[in-house]
């Protein structure tokens, strides 16, 4: 009971210090038209991405088609691509 509850909380721990790749995510958003884009590190509460995502990751960046300045997450799964979810 104690290894599977100690092998639980190691595999959460790892799990939570992963994020999405920098140079991936920063392609993703530049393929969809952000410009200035900076990627945070990873986030451990995975509210806003779906059930499959196994890595999220904080980013900021400027929407070029208004000029604004935008916040968001990027997730991603094992076996999926990079969704850009804007706060």
């Amino acid at each position: 009971m104690i290894k599977q509850i100690f092998l639980g909380v190691v595999t959460a721990l790892v799990l939570a210090g992963c994020g999405v790749a920098p140079v991936d995510g920063t392609r993703v958003l530049e393929d969809a038209g952000y410009t200035d884009v900076i990627i945070g590190g990873p986030e451990i509460l995975f509210s806003g991405c779906g059930d499959g995502d196994t890595f999220k990751s904080s980013f900021t960046a400027t929407s070029i088609a208004t000029g604004r300045k935008v916040t968001g997450s990027l997730c991603q799964g094992w076996f999926k691509g990079i969704t850009i979810r804007v706060n």
